[in-house]
């Protein structure tokens, strides 16, 4: 079984498309920008699956024992506030900070075995990975806005080169990646919706905020389990 995901561009640090804002299409050329312009638009969340492939689950890095990042977090909230708290719709808790690897999506029980033991036969060289840029993303629902810290470009890399190689090795093993990842690595620091002055934000982030953190990536996650690499490559 496979289940496609479509964007509307293609990976990078500030990938931008056109965004509709209510019945009007704004394109990023615009002069003036929209309050979505620096936004790109779309998610990896997993649609409703069919029965018999219900399996769904992610990999992810764990943020919430960093307390840099920690507490450019908490700097990012306050300036939101500062700037419009009424159109902030959610501000995700502390102790789920997370960045995303893998979106697993629409698997047999059988499936998730064979990943999960895939996801634990990594190997892996430690590196830093930097936060040091701000984005956003717009929902498919053309509402909800994510407010983003993102991962440098060589972290990008780094952690694309890493996630491709899983996916590889799942492929090996004979099951099909439904989700393969496109979405650059981020961290979600807020929702808000289609009031709230993102363009501005995100400026004013970048520039009171010109870096979120560093971590080394020498561990991993899904569902309860910790992972580390098996050796180093």
């Amino acid at each position: 079984m496979t289940v496609n995901f479509e964007w509307q561009c293609p990976y990078t640090r500030m990938c931008v498309a056109a965004v509709s804002v209510g019945t009007t299409t704004v394109p990023t050329s615009t002069p003036t920008p929209s309050p979505f312009a620096v936004c790109w638009k779309g998610d990896s969340d997993c649609p409703v699956c069919p029965s018999g492939h219900r399996e769904s689950f992610t990999s992810f890095i764990w943020l919430a024992n960093n307390s840099e990042i920690v507490e450019s977090v908490n700097r990012s909230r306050a300036i939101m506030r500062s700037v419009d708290n009424s159109n902030v719709l959610e501000y995700r808790p502390l102790f789920a900070l997370h960045t995303t690897l893998n979106y697993f999506c629409c698997h047999t029980s059988e499936e998730k075995r064979k990943i999960v033991e895939v996801l634990g036969n990594q190997t892996w060289t430690p590196k830093n990975i930097t936060y040091d840029a701000v984005s956003c993303n717009v929902d498919h629902n053309n509402i909800t806005v994510y407010m983003l810290a993102l991962l440098s470009n060589s972290s990008q890399d780094y952690l694309f080169n890493f996630v491709r190689r899983i996916e590889r090795d799942v492929t090996a093993r004979g099951v099909v990646v439904n989700n393969p990842r496109k979405q650059p690595f981020h961290l979600t620091l807020a929702l808000v919706d289609h009031w709230f002055p993102v363009d501005d934000t995100v400026t004013r982030l970048h520039h009171d905020i010109p870096v979120f953190g560093s971590m080394l990536f020498d561990r991993f996650r899904s569902e309860a389990r910790e992972y580390r690499p098996l050796k180093f490559r």
